[in-house]
Formats: C-alpha cells, sequence, structure tokens
C-alpha cells in the first residue's frame, strides 16, 4: 500500500540518517518504497539547491518561490507516479520546511506561504509528518566542519531557535499528523520506533 511519510527538522536532527535507515528497514520487511529530498531528487531540484544554498542575493519571497518551483517538479515528476503505483514515498522536508524556515525564520507571511504550497503540490499532503526536534545549539554543533557555503546552515542561533519553535507549533495544530521525537536519543533507539510506528500505521490503514 501506498505511503507518504516526510521527516521534518532543524538542522543536525538526523533527517537523512533516518530517512535511510527507515527506509532499510522497510526493504527488509518486503516494502517497496524510495527516498526523495527537498529541494532535490530531480534535475530541477538539485540546481536549485545550488542556488539556495550558495546564494547570496536572496529575499524571503525569492527562496520560497524557489523552493515551490523544486517542490512542484517533484510532486508531479516523482512523488504522485510512487504513490500512484503502491510506493512508499520517503520524503526528507516538504512544504512544512518552508513554513518554518520562510516564515517563523524569516517573517513571510505563512497565508502567502501556505497559498503557494498549496498550488505547488495540488494539494497533496503527506500520511504522517516525523519531526526530529533538537536543540538549535546541539543541531548547530552537530553539523559544524559540514558545507560552509550553505546559508541556512550559517545563520545566526535566533534564527535557528525561531524555526524549531515554529516546528513545534506546526506540528502541534495537527497531531494526528505529526509523530514528533527526541533527535538527542541514540539514532538506532529513534530509527526503531519511527519503524515501530510506520509499520503499525500501515497494518492499521490495511485493516480499515
Amino acid at each position: 500500500m501506498s505511503l507518504f511519510i516526510v521527516f521534518e527538522g532543524p538542522e543536525g536532527s538526523g533527517k537523512s540518517t533516518q530517512s535511510r535507515l527507515l527506509s532499510q528497514n522497510l526493504e527488509r520487511s518486503g516494502i517497496i518504497n524510495q527516498i526523495v529530498r527537498e529541494p532535490g531528487s530531480t534535475q530541477t531540484g538539485e540546481k536549485v539547491r545550488n542556488w539556495l544554498i550558495t546564494g547570496s542575493d536572496m529575499s524571503p519571497l525569492t527562496e520560497l518561490f524557489l523552493f515551490s518551483a523544486a517542490r512542484s517538479e517533484l510532486v508531479e515528476s516523482t512523488i504522485r507516479p510512487a504513490l500512484k503505483s503502491g510506493e512508499v514515498v520517503i520524503c526528507d522536508r516538504y512544504f512544512y520546511s518552508t513554513l518554518a524556515y520562510q516564515g517563523y525564520g524569516r517573517g513571510l507571511s505563512q497565508s502567502i506561504i501556505e497559498t503557494t504550497n498549496h498550488v505547488a503540490t495540488s494539494g497533496l499532503y503527506p500520511d504522517l509528518v516525523i519531526l526530529l526536534d533538537l536543540p538549535s545549539t546541539q543541531g548547530l554543533e552537530r553539523i559544524q566542519g559540514g558545507n560552509t557555503e550553505d546559508r541556512f546552515e550559517n545563520a545566526d542561533l535566533i534564527f535557528h531557535e525561531k524555526v524549531r519553535d515554529g516546528y513545534a507549533n506546526i506540528a502541534s495544530r495537527d497531531s494526528d499528523r505529526w509523530l514528533v521525537l527526541d533527535a538527542s536519543k541514540p539514532p538506532e533507539q529513534i530509527s526503531s520506533n519511527i519503524c515501530t510506528h510506520v509499520l503499525n500505521l500501515m497494518q492499521n490503514r490495511s485493516q480499515d
């Protein structure tokens, strides 16, 4: 059965690691799945990713439109076809990142972001959003020595704290869809919790 799963969280929270571990665990259970990332996983998306990471003259509105363009391409070319064929899609970030980063972090209007996101995705919502929550200082310590050209990683602590608070607010408004986990726990423990939750969700849905 198809399932659309999104990983969200601040910098250094382990989204890519947990996406990979979930994919491997599902494969061991014989469940066909694929991982995609935002922005990225398409030719357009990877080009946009490079612009967003390295650009120096972007307003929050420009960031919104670039993210949305990459998102639209990913949804139409990859995510929807995979879901239609019955696969599980694991997405490293989705439109919630735009709400957290450009909305809460940059101060862009939430209503503008929500409208643009709805258009870009044609209203496609995930079945499950996994928020890996981590104090901003701890997350930034984890990524030290990484890509120093990344504008988002290099933003100040106040920005990252706004992003974290934004995620908490977004998750609280839709708690049935969100699974919030402490990302400071050992990766193996987090992975086990995620896998158990996902398999239970799939089993419950198959019985409906």
